[in-house]
């Protein structure tokens, strides 16, 4: 008696990315997206990223991420920016 077997495999990949802010976001015009955005400060952004401080402003200086220098010198980070670099789309 000869026996078959068979193996069904079923793979579903979804990633579901939330940026939840702890202070107050602003929009504001974001001239690398060329429309208003929601945009947080640098200290909210690295929270949200799991990262530090210096390195959020390290990802801004260089342009991996969209920012703007607030009134006052505070740097507000372009949270769609964000997002796409963190899902690993490069815009």
């Amino acid at each position: 008696m000869r026996r078959t077997r068979r193996t069904q495999s079923w793979v579903d990949i979804e990633r579901v990315m939330v940026i939840r802010r702890r202070g107050t976001s602003v929009t504001a015009w974001c001239r690398y997206c060329a429309r208003a955005v929601p945009m947080s400060t640098d200290d909210e952004a690295a929270a949200a990223a799991g990262v530090t401080r210096s390195a959020m402003c390290s990802l801004a200086y260089t342009q991996a991420l969209h920012s703007a220098e607030a009134p006052g010198g505070v740097l507000i980070i372009c949270l769609e920016s964000l997002q796409k670099y963190l899902l690993g789309e490069r815009s």
